[in-house]
């Protein structure tokens, strides 16, 4: 329903805008959807074995302490003149390796049996020598340095292969068939000469017939 309003235009009564500012007064206001928030990707650290990157690497012992061994001293042959002969400077080391099995993995322990099995005694004993220095503490040093370079060692070999890369596996797949065709091209090369031979006995002799 229309009605004429001042101004000589046309449009709804006063009483219908009324109400309706009324309603839009009332009237809660409409809702705003949120925005979405962005999508947060977090990197979880995923150990190799349950990824299925690779196998599982040995676990890196501690380093070795003074505790770990017992030494002993001599009377050493090395340098030091006539101090040799008045004091024992010569160190000997014994890791026992039966205790060590607490802090060195059983894959690391493995591989030091089987790298330094020339230096292990009947008592499970790693024994390391030292007579390089003329006092007793830098004989002792240089020992237990000695025994952790052997552990060191150990840990490296205990390590699982690097896995190669497609392009290294690529190379030595065309390298392997190389070597094959050369391998088969040298065999009936000489195969051929055999025949070859054959061939002049026969001829030969039907000759000499």
């Amino acid at each position: 329903l229309l009605s004429f309003q001042s101004g000589g235009r046309w449009g709804p009564p006063h009483n219908a805008i009324v109400q309706t500012e009324q309603w839009r007064a009332c009237s809660p206001p409409p809702s705003v959807p949120r925005p979405a928030e962005p999508t947060r990707w977090v990197q979880h650290a995923v150990p190799p074995t349950s990824a299925g990157i690779g196998p599982k690497l040995p676990r890196t012992p501690r380093p070795l302490r003074p505790d770990d061994v017992t030494v002993k001293f001599s009377r050493s042959g090395g340098a030091g003149g006539q101090n040799v002969n008045k004091v024992n400077t010569k160190a000997e080391v014994r890791l026992d390796l039966s205790t060590a099995a607490g802090w060195i993995p059983a894959p690391v322990l493995s591989q030091l049996y089987r790298k330094q099995r020339n230096r292990i005694n009947a008592e499970q004993e790693l024994v390391v020598v030292s007579s390089t220095h003329r006092t007793q503490r830098a004989n002792v040093r240089d020992a237990l340095e000695r025994v952790q370079a052997m552990i060191d060692d150990a840990v490296l070999a205990a390590a699982p292969p690097k896995q190669p890369d497609q392009a290294t596996v690529k190379r030595i797949r065309k390298l392997k068939a190389k070597a094959n065709r050369v391998r088969l091209q040298s065999k009936k090369r000489q195969s051929e000469k055999k025949k070859d031979r054959g061939n002049k006995k026969v001829r030969r002799g039907s000759a000499e017939f």
